[in-house]
């Protein structure tokens, strides 16, 4: 995916947080977690989908996508501490805030997405 005029690729590293999805449009999700959102939109991915947008991650696309050379990959980078919430309040607080499904929203949503020039970029996302 080199570009053969440039010699050059690209690589977007983004670092999933809660503002990566237009809070806006999803006013009735308002006062949940960041992990309570997202899994709400993930079990209903199809009503949530035409609200969806990326208010950071598509500027950031769309700049890397102006440069020259391919855009080899994108890698979405999110938190995650497991599954199951955690006893302790402060630390299931902190648990709340994981942004693996919103990673996984994102990357849906990136995958639809429609380039401005050549197919979709491979998506990577690596929770930790």
């Amino acid at each position: 995916m080199i570009d053969r005029e440039t010699n050059q690729m690209n690589l977007l590293i983004c670092n999933i947080g809660s503002s990566d999805l237009d809070r806006d449009a999803l006013a009735e999700l308002r006062g949940l977690s960041e992990r309570e959102r997202a899994a709400r939109i993930l079990a209903d991915y199809a009503a949530y989908q035409p609200r969806l947008a990326l208010p950071i991650i598509g500027k950031a696309l769309r700049h890397v996508q102006r440069q020259p050379g391919e855009l080899a990959c994108v890698v979405l980078v999110a938190s995650d501490q497991g599954a199951d919430p955690p006893a302790d309040a402060l630390v299931r607080e902190d648990w709340g805030k994981d942004t693996s499904l919103t990673a996984q929203i994102v990357a849906r949503c990136l995958a639809g997405r429609s380039p401005a020039r050549g197919q979709s970029p491979p998506i990577a996302s690596r929770s930790g």
